[in-house]
């Protein structure tokens, strides 16, 4: 057994998990008024769904940390960082200046881009974030910051 198909059942079996306990503990809730529960269950069930798929994946090479040299530390410590500068940043700043922060600080992730293709691409993601969460789904999020 191939260590994707082993990584294929720990994914399946810690997402099936997530649902399960997500749906018995939780209440789940409507698109319209998300409940606690709605988002351990969609990532259990992306979990699940990745989980198969690298499963029954046909791709016979068995890949160890040590096949990964070239992996950057730094941008993985950045992505981590940046979570919790926006969970702390989103009540204060509101939400556009939040996200724009967010996005404008990965974006260091990609070398070579200019700043005008950074500060775009930071445009577009929190436009689309304030179209999806303050006009779809009609959220009661601050999207400006908070003055005191």
């Amino acid at each position: 057994m191939t260590n994707n198909r082993i990584a294929g059942i720990f994914l399946s079996i810690t997402g099936s998990l997530v649902v399960i306990y997500s749906f018995y503990n939780f209440r789940i809730g409507t698109l319209q008024k998300i409940g606690p529960g709605w988002y351990p269950m969609i990532v259990g069930a992306f979990l699940l769904c990745l989980g198969i798929l690298l499963g029954i994946s046909k791709n016979k090479k068995n890949y160890t940390f040590s096949t990964f040299p070239n992996t950057k530390i730094k941008s993985f410590f950045l992505i981590v960082l940046t979570m919790p500068l926006f969970a702390f940043t989103v009540n204060y700043f509101g939400l556009i200046l939040s996200i724009f922060l967010f996005v404008f600080i990965n974006s260091f992730l990609w070398s070579g881009q200019k700043i005008k293709s950074r500060i775009t691409l930071s445009l577009f993601f929190t436009l689309i974030t304030v179209i999806l969460f303050s006009l779809i789904l009609n959220l009661n999020i601050n999207l400006l910051p908070i003055i005191f």
